[in-house]
Formats: C-alpha cells, sequence, structure tokens
C-alpha cells in the first residue's frame, strides 16, 4: 500500500535541448542529472556521481526496464558508454553556461 508514501516534490531546473540530434539534458532539483536520449532511454546521474540509472522501453514503449549502475569503468555496460559521455558533457554544458558557479538543486521551504 502506497498511500502513505509521501512524494517528493522535484523539477526540472536547467535544460539544454539537443533534440535534433541527440536528446534532452537537465538538472532535477534533487540534484539529479539527466538526459532523455532520442533512442527512448534515459540516462539518470546520482548527486554523488557514484551511481547511473538507466531506463530503456521495451515492447514499443508499454514496459520500461530500469536498470542501476556504478559510474566506475567496469560498472556499467559498454553500451551505455557514449550516453554517459554525452550526460557528462552536458553536465559541464549546463554548469558553466546555465548555472555559472551556482548549485543547481533548492531548499523546500515548506
Amino acid at each position: 500500500d502506497d498511500s502513505d508514501m509521501v512524494l517528493a516534490k522535484v523539477f526540472i531546473g536547467p535544460w539544454a535541448d539537443y533534440c535534433n540530434k541527440y536528446g534532452m539534458g537537465y538538472a532535477l532539483t534533487d540534484e539529479r542529472l539527466g538526459v532523455d536520449i532520442n533512442d527512448s532511454t534515459t540516462l539518470l546521474m546520482s548527486p554523488d556521481k557514484q551511481n547511473l540509472e538507466y531506463v530503456s522501453a521495451r515492447r514499443l514503449a508499454s514496459v520500461l526496464v530500469r536498470k542501476h549502475y556504478g559510474m566506475e569503468k567496469g560498472q556499467h555496460p559498454e553500451k551505455i558508454k557514449n550516453k554517459l559521455y554525452l550526460l557528462k558533457h552536458l553536465e559541464n554544458y549546463m554548469l558553466e553556461q546555465l548555472y555559472g558557479q551556482r548549485d543547481y538543486c533548492y531548499d523546500n521551504m515548506e
């Protein structure tokens, strides 16, 4: 029963639109970074930059498969290497161009 679960309020902060070529990169207010890639996959990086969450669609997107990996070489499959490179590139772009030196998280004031 999930009725007593408290859902976190997570929003998209800065984002970078590379949809014509790669996909959409974004920073979430819970400090995760993500990229929705044009091949219907999503890659999220944890705030501590130690873990990855990889989501792929199966059966015409009716089933989503979610897998967790480490960031270190050998902890994630070779097939996501280029996607991880894209995520890191978008992270650098967003932090340098869209946020500068500011944090990309917020404090919930409720």
